[in-house]
């Protein structure tokens, strides 16, 4: 599950903690699962200077290739917050660790996405790329895509992200990763390509409850 960039409708429309073992911060699917019966409670947010969002997250390994999540949307702006809804997500692996198939519903609404996840570790390296398209009740689907990159040094991970929709690339974000105890921390910093957009900044945490 992952949190999607202010205003980006992908896996869990805007607001939600991303599946950990992608390269968090960053809103791209990646093809990996949590692992059977393993349990991953996540929490992250999203911020530009004039508005913010949040997300509470559950995911579970239900079989080594199927996780289900559910997760709880917030935004926040001018001092108020707002609750953006419910979401439950699902991840099929259909050739583990290479190729996903992945895709949300918001609860008692009409917004869905649907996303095709592909992952190639080349050396010290991982690529991930995602293709799929947000949908709308009565409305056409809108194409989405994302890109990411990532290393491990040490402990700490780094890599970058561009993410866009048919008419091309719309943001970009770098981002970092570390283990803080039991809990993994990420923090990113990203905006738009285009003019008139804010900077992002955002960070999370994710605390594997292990399984049984």
């Amino acid at each position: 599950m992952k949190l999607h960039r202010l205003g980006v409708i992908a896996l869990l429309v805007v607001c939600l903690p991303r599946h950990s073992s992608a390269a968090r911060p960053f809103a791209t699917e990646d093809a990996g699962t949590a692992g059977e019966h393993i349990t991953e409670l996540e929490a992250a947010v999203d911020m530009t200077h004039a508005s913010a969002c949040s997300g509470l997250a559950l995911n579970r390994g239900i079989a080594p290739w199927l996780d289900l999540g559910i997760a709880f949307c917030y935004s926040h702006q001018a001092g108020r917050s707002t609750y953006d809804g419910t979401e439950a997500a699902f991840k099929l692996a259909l050739w583990p660790e290479r190729l996903a198939l992945a895709g949300t519903a918001a609860l008692g609404a009409a917004s869905r996405s649907v996303d095709l996840a592909l992952s190639q570790s080349m050396g010290a390296v991982q690529a991930d790329l995602s293709l799929g398209a947000g949908l709308e009740l009565g409305g056409a689907p809108h194409p989405e895509w994302g890109v990411a990159m990532s290393t491990q040094r040490g402990d700490v991970g780094l890599g970058m992200e561009v993410r866009g929709v048919k008419d091309g690339a719309a943001t970009w974000m770098l981002g970092w990763s570390a283990p803080f105890g039991a809990l993994a921390v990420d923090v990113g910093v990203g905006g738009a390509f285009h003019k008139g957009r804010d900077f992002t900044l955002a960070a999370g945490i994710t605390l594997p409850l292990g399984g049984n």
